[in-house]
């Protein structure tokens, strides 16, 4: 009994945490970049006119729904009033930082921070549209967090735990993807 325990353990371990490294890190971190980027890069033209202040979802629209201590772009707009910075300037500031740490995970510099900080304009992206956003916002969001995970090479140094999280982030793509298409086909 004891030896069935075992290797049912060990299958487990293989088949759900080996990585089998298809793709290496690196790689897969600059395939989600190119993603957000050409995401970011198909809405660009129109997204002062989404999220402005006077824009289809509009900046006072979700801050009913959404708690002030989540950042948001009427919070940043509100901000940048204070620097006496034109609101679509400011806008575009905070698009460019975002594109910026994109394309910096693409070069490799300080992917881990700059994953980060893409994440976190992406976040602040849905939650400034909240109940109107698409669903091509939640997988770009979920994309960037699996990103930050992928970059945790540059502060994990012990190999087998990278390949056990790197593993762990593949997996939970893989059952994100999944549970996409389950939902899509029943629509």
């Amino acid at each position: 009994m004891n030896t069935i325990y075992k290797k049912f353990v060990s299958w487990c371990n293989r088949s759900l945490f080996d990585s089998g490294e298809v793709l290496p890190p690196r790689l897969s971190s600059k395939i989600i970049a190119v993603v957000c980027l050409v995401n970011l890069l198909l809405i660009g033209s129109d997204i002062y006119e989404l999220y402005g202040a006077h824009g289809l979802v509009g900046a006072k629209m979700p801050d009913p729904l959404v708690r002030r201590y989540v950042p948001s772009f009427s919070l940043l707009g509100r901000f940048f009033d204070l620097l006496h910075v034109n609101e679509g300037i400011g806008f575009y500031i905070i698009i460019g930082v975002y594109v910026t740490a994109l394309i910096f995970v693409l070069l490799d510099y300080k992917r881990l921070v700059f994953a980060f900080v893409a994440f976190s304009l992406q976040l602040m992206t849905v939650t400034s549209s909240f109940l109107f956003s698409h669903g091509g916002d939640s997988v770009t969001t979920f994309l960037l967090f699996i990103n930050i995970l992928i970059c945790l090479d540059e502060v994990i140094k012990r190999e087998l735990l990278y390949r056990t999280i790197y593993s762990f982030a593949i997996r939970l793509l893989q059952v994100q993807l999944c549970i996409i298409y389950f939902f899509f086909r029943l629509w």
